[in-house]
């Protein structure tokens, strides 16, 4: 959770780098995952075109070009998910984790990872400051950078991370998830390296607030209600969507 104090500046920090529009620089990726493939849908895709829902403080599902992405599972919020970022594991969330299947593809630090190698997962990309993995499913292309952030001075790491849909050939859509209780660390670095992004997902005081920039150029901040679902695309549009992906959680850990 952010302090008050800090919150104001880094959500201006964020939104610096939302309209910012030059390209960041990308190094070769740490890791490289490809996703079994689902069939073709009937109807082709929107080109960058997506669904977000959230709930609680930090929990967020995006779902995009047929990859769908949890972020801080709660149990709650816990559609299948191709993959999982987890910034920290605190005892609060430990519950949601352990309704995930053992071998969900997970991203997080090196200190997550080994707690959840001993909790029995397998499939861990541990990154640190600046590491990626690249993501294939289908035609989809995905690459997840890790940004810096810490919870408090000289604490534990906690990642925040920028998805970068698409190539440069068919285009790009930049989404920039701010990690739990995020705060601290070179964070200033973030707009300066990996500038230009389409949306951003931040909270400010416990409320989640969504950046979208338009295809004027100007920046929309919006207050997300927590377990709706929103689709956006292209051009800063924004709308709330029929249905939601809640279930109810598992009665026992998945295995």
């Amino acid at each position: 959770m952010l302090k008050i104090s800090n919150a104001r500046w880094l959500t201006g920090l964020c939104l610096a780098s939302l309209l910012n529009i030059a390209l960041g620089q990308n190094s070769a990726p740490r890791y490289t995952l490809r996703l079994p493939a689902e069939p073709a849908p009937a109807l082709p895709l929107i080109p960058f075109s997506g669904t977000l829902q959230f709930s609680g403080s930090a929990t967020a599902v995006i779902q995009y070009q047929g990859v769908t992405i949890v972020s801080e599972p709660d149990g709650a919020l816990s559609p299948p998910a191709d993959l999982v970022l987890l910034s920290q594991l605190p005892k609060e969330r430990l519950a949601g984790v352990l309704l995930l299947k053992r071998d969900t593809p997970i991203v997080s630090t090196v200190k997550v990872a080994q707690q959840l190698r001993e909790l029995g997962f397998q499939k861990l990309f541990p990154l640190k400051t600046w590491d990626a993995i690249h993501v294939s499913k289908g035609a989809a292309r995905l690459r997840l950078t890790a940004m810096p952030g810490r919870a408090a001075p000289g604490g534990p790491d906690s990642i925040s991370s920028m998805l970068d849909f698409g190539t440069q050939q068919t285009g790009t859509y930049r989404i920039f998830i701010i990690g739990d209780a995020a705060e601290h660390g070179d964070i200033e670095q973030i707009p300066q390296r990996f500038p230009g992004a389409d949306l951003a997902l931040l909270h400010l005081n416990g409320a989640r607030l969504l950046g979208v920039v338009t295809s004027a150029g100007q920046l929309r901040i919006s207050y997300l209600d927590p377990g709706q679902r929103y689709e956006f695309s292209t051009g800063g549009n924004l709308l709330p969507a029929k249905g939601t992906i809640r279930r109810k959680p598992s009665a026992r850990p998945a295995r």
